[in-house]
């Protein structure tokens, strides 16, 4: 019994071969690589969306045919780019959001000239420096 994948990795690696061997000798006929697998992904992708055992193998099927189709018309670069674009925004937004609160402590604005209440400015959260120093007392 001949395993069939084997039969078919043999072909293509053969057809690579072939190919290669012809931009050697000065004949480019690398463009049919650039059509074979984007037309391979339409045919896969059209086999499994006419299949329709499942829900997920259908969308499979269909966004393969959309990556086959604009990678034939020469599109797939842009729907990346517009991919890596929408990443950078929604990160881009999310670390905006996350840092919303981004403010000055009191004591720098006093120190840049803005007027706080004695009160206001004897308020105090935490105080790195203090803190600062008894990490330093404590390790000597």
């Amino acid at each position: 019994m001949k395993n069939k994948c084997s039969n078919k990795l043999g072909i293509i690696v053969m057809a690579l071969g072939i190919v290669m061997l012809l931009g050697f000798l000065g004949i480019n006929v690398g463009w049919i690589i650039a059509l074979v697998i984007p037309s391979f992904f339409v045919y896969q992708g059209w086999k499994l969306f006419t299949k329709r055992e499942s829900k997920v193998k259908k969308g499979f099927g269909i966004t393969l045919m959309i990556v086959g189709l604009l990678w034939l018309t020469g599109m797939l670069h842009v729907l990346i780019g517009l991919a890596i674009a929408a990443l950078f925004i929604y990160y881009g937004m999310k670390m905006i959001n996350k840092n919303k609160t981004l403010a000055f402590p009191k004591e720098v604005d006093m120190a840049m000239g803005e007027s706080y209440t004695a009160n206001e400015f004897s308020y105090k959260d935490y105080d790195y420096l203090d803190e600062w120093e008894k990490e330093l007392t404590k390790n000597n």
